[in-house]
């Protein structure tokens, strides 16, 4: 072999190596992103507001920590009730119904926002304990969350193709 065939080779096969390399994220997307939701508490004209969502992805697992759903939501208070995110009432559920354990959030709920106010927050749903990515569906993903208007609960539930 000639030394410019075998440098050819060479740089041939590096660059297929690269291409094996696998990103920190599946390649699944969902839709539609983001997704409005408009919130309110029945019966009560002063509890509005408005969610916003996006599935980020799936996150390969790393550095101890399982494959994990990521979502990132933003309430907007739109009403004149002080509007909470309610951290426990999180459910992930992929279209063979398999549930995400429960996530962590990247900040803490903190005080209620007020009339006006708008946060935003992301939630790890981790792939339940013996799941992979691979084994579940991903065709479709149900979010469900709850909010509270002063005392009034109000849980939604959307799902992402």
């Amino acid at each position: 072999m000639t030394i410019p065939v075998r440098r050819t080779l060479v740089a041939l096969l590096g660059l297929l190596a690269l291409g094996s390399c696998q990103g920190p994220w599946y390649s699944a997307r969902f839709l539609p992103a983001p997704l409005e939701v408009q919130l309110a508490a029945e019966g009560e004209p002063s509890a509005q507001a408005r969610a916003l969502l996006t599935v980020v992805g799936i996150r390969r697992a790393a550095d101890g920590q399982p494959a994990q759903v990521v979502v990132r939501l933003r309430l907007d208070n739109m009403g004149d009730a002080r509007l909470a995110l309610v951290p426990e009432g999180f459910d992930c559920v992929t279209s063979d119904l398999v549930s995400m354990g429960a996530p962590s959030l990247d900040a803490d709920p903190g005080e209620p926002l007020a009339s006006g106010e708008s946060r935003t927050w992301t939630a790890a749903f981790p792939v339940p304990a013996g799941r992979t990515p691979e084994d579940l569906d991903w065709r479709g993903l149900n979010l469900k969350w709850t909010v509270d208007f002063e005392g009034r609960r109000v849980t939604t539930g959307v799902t992402f193709d």
